[in-house]
Order: structure tokens, then C-alpha cells, then sequence
């Protein structure tokens, strides 16, 4: 099995590729014609409505696209579907201190039929998201969020559109992590219950009125119960071989920010990066699809049906704008695309400009807390002796990552902290200033700045340690922060843990992947990607905490 993530991929399959459901009892179909759909997908948009600082993604380049397959499709006599599998919230501050409402317009004007409920659309009150659901002109969709104590669903579990004909039920599914990263006060009145059990209700209500002819399960799931943002509720793959054989077609997921792309049904592989040709996961007769995050791909399945039989005749991800960026002559920077470039569509530029100047507004005066004294970030070089300094803002973000994560240990590098927070008011433009790194040309971006956390044993804690401590420099370059006293000094090889115990350990994604002098920690079985941005982890610690006390936040002498 092939998952990729953050690079391009050509991923084409035109061959007939397999059944996935037995004919329907009820049949709303013509007999022996063909039915031709395309299923177009996107999730874990996470925010990302405006285009990368270099040029990648982005609902205007989106847009195009859609619309030039939609173009095709209709030329040939079938017909699209275009589906979201969650979390549009949570990622950017320009998308974030306007609601996501030029999200969701942007993605009413692309022409989305349905989305399912992310964990992450709960990172605000019910009633903001219930106004998010006002704006949107597809609907939102869960058939397993209950408010608690009752059996009165929050969202419609279902939603059927026709399609040439064709009835095809999408049944909405959320992860039962939803009530393990957003607030407690926005979801303690919320119930998530179990996701197979759920599928069945909905699906036995479904039929209970209707007759679809494909059913969809729209997931925001995780992609397996190993998935790296699903260590509790199970994922995709299980809910497919959970399930009755024939109850669902296809499973269009999220989550996980997988881009899934293996080369032939039911098969395995661990190289080869590169594959020209691949499908969607299979499992039980069921696809499972799921188009990575931030709008960098957009998954394209073909399908056909005739007689009560589905088939799926074509499967591809498509890269939106995918760019290379390094150094070149003279150490200029160099910008370049790897996949086919994508004009980005004028009408949706002008819809994003109409909210781009109200963000930025917004931003320059959104006060998220009080500080009485300057939160000092003035040891940026390392001292004499080579090692870095903590600072009071470093303890500032390291005690935000211990508090939303429950972790033993937090770790971060100077470099991604650029300046000081000065005394007075607050505003979430000095966080997110403060958090970009001053070293190299290119600010890290959306997908690297978010908060991690794993789970370890004492021994696998240990061996992590060690990884860094072969670096004596790298050990001097970073910062820590702990409650426990046998972490608080990581640097030499006796450190004394508890071999009972379970660490869980906080950090960036951009340090989970096993660069410079760290270990890899991101295929772990209990890693976790919270998918919030380190800006918005510190911004709601302020907010919750104010007003604060620099005193508080004194650097241990070391």
C-alpha cells in the first residue's frame, strides 16, 4: 500500500477495475443502460481558500479545474458529484478571524453537494458552526453526532441527489476524536457514537423511504485505525470490513491527510515512490478514496452502472499547482511547477477579494489577550558556550503545546521564533509574527507548523533522546519544557524514566518526519497530528490564560 503525502503524484487507471455491490432489490434504474458519474473530492481543507505563498493550491486554481472536468464529463453524456469529506475549519488566520465564510461561499461557487463534519468544524461553539451551516448551499452532514442524552441527530446523517437518474445517498460519518482535540465546552453537550452502527441506522432509514442506486459513505474518519490522526476511533478500512458486503459503494474519507494511491486492488509495496498508475484502497467490495489536504489534490473516480452494478473505470489525484522551490544560481531562490499549471479562475479571485482587506483588518486588531510585561525572545544566537538560551516565550509556547495536548514533554527550535510579544494587549498578528522562523527564504508552511503528539514507551522515549544527544550541537539548539523531573535535563544518556509509564511527548509536524537530528516519529502507531496550526494552539492558550503575568513564564536556569 502506497500513501503519499506532499509531493506530486500521477496517479491513472483506465482500466475496468472491479464490482462493488450487489444489484439492488429496489431498482430506480433503467434496465441495461449505462449510467456514467464522476465523483470528484476533496477534505481537511484546513483554511486553505487563498494560495500558498508559492503559488500552490487554493480554491482559484481549484475552481478551474473543477470546471474543466465538469466540461468534460458533460460533454460526453455523464454526469459529477463533488463531495467534501471535512474540516474546511482551522489552518489559516485569514480563513479563521472571518469563520470560514469566504471558504464555504468560495466553495458554493465551485458547486459542492455535500460535506461531512470534521472534528475541527467543532474548534468553535455549535452556533457558530450552525451559522457556517446557514452560509453553505450544500449541507452538512453526520449521521453519528447526537446531542448527548438524546436520539436527536445535530446534522442530517444523509443526503441523496439524482444524477441522470441515478439516485445516489451520501451518509455523513465523524470521528469519534472530535470530542479529544476541539474544547470541552463546545462539545460536552455532543454524544459522537459509533461509526459502523451509525452507517447501519442511516442506511436502514435510507431505504426505508428511498431507493438509491449508489451509496456513499462521506467519512471523516481517519484511514485506518492506525491513521495517523485517529489512535482512538476506528478509521476507514475498518468501517469497510465492518460492515454488511454491499451496504456501501465507496468510502470518500478524510482525516488522516492521506493521498491515497495504490497500484492494483488488495496489494502492498514499501518503495517506488513514483507509480504512473494507481486506484483507491479496496476493501470488503467497497473504494475508500482520500485526496491528501489543503486542496493540493483533487480525486477523480469514474464509475459506471448498469443494471445495479457499479464499476469503477477510472481513478486519478490530480495535483492543483504543485510547485518545487530551491535554491539556484547565486543562491536565488527558485519557484517552479512539477505538475501541470492551472490558471486560477478570475471569478473566484474576485469573490476572495472581497474579503481579503476585512481579514487583513481583522487581524491587525484582533486583541486575543493581556500581558503585563514583555514576553523576551532576545537570544536568538547561542551563547559562548553554544547552546541557546530559553526564553519567556518559548516557555509561553512550550506550556501551550503541555496544556492542549496533555503531554510530559514538549520540545520546539529557536529558529521558530522570530521575535518578542510586547507588554499590553495582545494581537493574533504578533503570535503569528512571532512563530514564523527568521532563518532561510521561505516561511514554513500550513502543513508544517501544526502540533503533533505521540505516545511512547520509556524505551522508545529513550531511544528518541539518544537520536538527539548523537548531536551534542543539535542537543544545545533546542528547547524543552516538562513537569516531570526525570526529563527535565535530556541532554546525556542516563536519563532515569519509568518502564510502566507511557511519555507523551509534543512537537511540530515539520520535526516528526525524522529531518536533521531527530527520529522519525510519524509512522508511530499513537502519533497523532492535531491539525491545529501552533499559532492558533497559542493563541487560544493567551485567550483562556489571560491576562497573563510574564513572571509566570521565567526560563529555568540552566
Amino acid at each position: 500500500m502506497l500513501i503519499y503525502k506532499n509531493y506530486y503524484i500521477g496517479c491513472f487507471a483506465v482500466f475496468l477495475l472491479g464490482l462493488s455491490m450487489l444489484p439492488k432489490i429496489s431498482m430506480a434504474y433503467e434496465k441495461d443502460k449505462t449510467y456514467r458519474v464522476t465523483i470528484l473530492h476533496t477534505n481537511d481543507h484546513h483554511g486553505a481558500t487563498w494560495a500558498s505563498n508559492i503559488g500552490e493550491a487554493g480554491l482559484a486554481a481549484r475552481m478551474t479545474l473543477i470546471e474543466s472536468i465538469k466540461k468534460d464529463v458533460f460533454k460526453q453524456g455523464g454526469d459529477v458529484i463533488l463531495l467534501d469529506a471535512g474540516d474546511f475549519n482551522t489552518g489559516n488566520p485569514f480563513s479563521e478571524v472571518l469563520l470560514a465564510e469566504p471558504d464555504i461561499k468560495g466553495m458554493n461557487l465551485i458547486g459542492y453537494e455535500a460535506m461531512t463534519i470534521g472534528d475541527h468544524e467543532l474548534d468553535n461553539p455549535l452556533s457558530a458552526l450552525k451559522q457556517q451551516e446557514q452560509w453553505a448551499d450544500f449541507p452538512f452532514l453526520s449521521a453519528n453526532i447526537y446531542h448527548k442524552g438524546t436520539n436527536t441527530r445535530v446534522f442530517k446523517p444523509f443526503t441523496m441527489l439524482n444524477k441522470s437518474g441515478l439516485n445516489i445517498a451520501v451518509v455523513g460519518l465523524t470521528t469519534e476524536d472530535l470530542t479529544r482535540f476541539s474544547y470541552i465546552e463546545y462539545t460536552d453537550n455532543l454524544e459522537v457514537r459509533s461509526p459502523v452502527d451509525e452507517t447501519i441506522k442511516a442506511i436502514d432509514e435510507l431505504h426505508s423511504s428511498q431507493s438509491p442506486d449508489i451509496t456513499i459513505g462521506l467519512t471523516h474518519l481517519g484511514y485506518d485505525n492506525t491513521a495517523k490522526s485517529n489512535t482512538k476511533g476506528l478509521g476507514d478500512v475498518t468501517l469497510a470490513n465492518s460492515l454488511p458486503t454491499g451496504m456501501l459503494d465507496f468510502i470518500i474519507g478524510g482525516h488522516s491527510h492521506d493521498a491515497i494511491c495504490i497500484p492494483e486492488p488488495n496489494t502492498q509495496s514499501t518503495n517506488n515512490k513514483t507509480v504512473n498508475k494507481c486506484l483507491p484502497d479496496f476493501k470488503n467490495n467497497i473504494w475508500i478514496m482520500q485526496a491528501g489536504e489543503l486542496g493540493r489534490y483533487v480525486g477523480r473516480a469514474d464509475i459506471e452502472f448498469i443494471n445495479g452494478k457499479t464499476k469503477l473505470v477510472h481513478y486519478e489525484l490530480i495535483p492543483v499547482n504543485h510547485m518545487n522551490e530551491y535554491l539556484g544560481h547565486d543562491d536565488a531562490p527558485v519557484i517552479e511547477f512539477i505538475s501541470s499549471p492551472i490558471t486560477p479562475s478570475k471569478k473566484m479571485q474576485a469573490l476572495l477579494e472581497t474579503y481579503y482587506e476585512t481579514a487583513i483588518n481583522k487581524l491587525n486588531n484582533d486583541t486575543v489577550g493581556f500581558v503585563d510585561e514583555t514576553l523576551e525572545n532576545i537570544n536568538p544566537a547561542p551563547d559562548p558556550s553554544g547552546k541557546r538560551k530559553q526564553t519567556h516565550l518559548s516557555q509561553l509556547i512550550l506550556t501551550a503545546m503541555i496544556e492542549k495536548t496533555g503531554a510530559d514533554l514538549a520540545i520546539i527550535e529557536p529558529q521558530n521564533i522570530s521575535q518578542s510579544i510586547q507588554a499590553g494587549n495582545i494581537l493574533y498578528d504578533q503570535i503569528r509574527y512571532a512563530l514564523m522562523p527568521w532563518g532561510g527564504f521561505r516561511i514554513i508552511d500550513l502543513n508544517e507548523t501544526k502540533l503533533v503528539f505521540v505516545d511512547l514507551t520509556a524505551k522508545e522515549l529513550e531511544d528518541y533522546l539518544k537520536v538527539i544527544n548523537e548531536n551534542p550541537y543539535f542537543i544545545d539548539q533546542i528547547f524543552t519544557l516538562t513537569n516531570h523531573p526525570s526529563l527535565r535535563n535530556i541532554k546525556g544518556k542516563n536519563i532515569q524514566l519509568d518502564k510502566n509509564k507511557k511519555y507523551r511527548l509534543a512537537t511540530l509536524e515539520a520535526y516528526s518526519l525524522g529531518k536533521a537530528s531527530y527520529a522519525q516519529i510519524n509512522h508511530h502507531p499513537n502519533f497523532v497530528n492535531t491539525g491545529m496550526l501552533i499559532s492558533k494552539v497559542v493563541r487560544d492558550y493567551i485567550e483562556k490564560n489571560s491576562p497573563l503575568k510574564a513572571s509566570d513564564y521565567t526560563p529555568p536556569i540552566e
